[in-house]
């Protein structure tokens, strides 16, 4: 049972920081679009390395946010087994 309750916890701290990490990621690249500076780089370089590293961001965010829900759900479910096996 202990494992079980380590595991949720875990899943529940993985999906606040996947949240938050999504949410950041998001209204950077967000701000990102809009700042002038950031237009002549891309217009120059081809590409803006804020705007991969904050997609990047939001990426390992939406990650965190899935395995941590996987983590959740999974020690539910082998919750409820054990209940009806008793």
């Amino acid at each position: 049972m202990r494992k079980r309750s380590v595991f949720t916890i875990l899943g529940v701290i993985l999906m606040i920081a996947g949240v938050a990490a999504l949410v950041y990621g998001l209204t950077t690249y967000n701000a990102l679009q809009n700042d002038i500076a950031n237009r002549f780089t891309k217009a120059i370089a081809g590409s803006s390395e804020k705007e991969n590293q904050a997609l990047y961001v939001s990426i390992v965010g939406g990650v965190g946010v899935l395995a941590g829900l996987v983590l959740v759900f999974a020690n539910m479910k082998k919750a409820t087994r054990k209940k009806r096996r008793r």
